[in-house]
């Protein structure tokens, strides 16, 4: 049996591992940049430079311009860092959390995180991305989690009211019935019924 040289077995594993860093390249996460846009703001408004900054984190100006481009995960994370470290502020991601505006960030991320499959995800994913506005997403969400609600038998009428962000059984009723046609009782029957 023939032993292959160290420098050959070197040669066809950076051959072999080349297709595979490029795979695992293209699958880098990617994000809205909200986080990104909003410490480059901070930046601007302590007078900082952020094409440095920018450029350490391997993203542009233009990048962080143009709000419908997504920003990789990791540039957004090193962005993060070093803007915290030119603001003298190791606690930059909490305090950007908790002043920025949570609808900039898109309820997109709790509809598919609700989910209970990555079948039910993907659906509510596609539905959800097509333009509604924030109270129309809201509403659809609180549709289809009282939905998945009715139907357990054991859940009453009322705290499925409560989970979905209702005061009361009245309003609920009501708003269900607007958007899906059938009272909740009527919908837990038919729910019910089909199990």
């Amino acid at each position: 049996m023939r032993r292959a040289s160290r420098k050959r077995s070197v040669g066809k594993a950076a051959k072999s591992a080349r297709p595979a860093r490029v795979r695992h390249l293209a699958l880098q996460p990617d994000a809205l940049g909200v986080a990104t846009r909003l410490a480059a703001a901070r930046l601007r408004e302590g007078g900082i430079d952020l094409k440095p900054l920018l450029r350490s984190a391997g993203l542009s100006a233009s990048q962080i311009s143009l709000k419908d481009l997504r920003v990789g995960v990791a540039s957004q994370i090193r962005f993060l860092e070093l803007a915290a470290e030119a603001l003298n502020d190791p606690v930059l991601g909490f305090r950007l959390a908790r002043d920025g505006e949570l609808r900039l960030v898109g309820l997109l991320h709790y509809v598919v995180a609700s989910s209970q499959t990555l079948g039910d995800a993907a659906d509510r994913a596609q539905r959800y991305s097509q333009g509604l506005t924030f109270g129309e997403i809201l509403e659809q969400l609180r549709s289809d989690l009282a939905t998945h609600y009715l139907g357990d038998a054991d859940l009453p009428i009322s705290e499925i009211a409560w989970l979905v962000g209702y005061q009361g059984v009245s309003a609920f009723s009501h708003g269900y019935k607007r958007r899906t046609g059938m009272s909740p009782k009527n919908m837990r029957a038919k729910l019910l019924a089909s199990h």
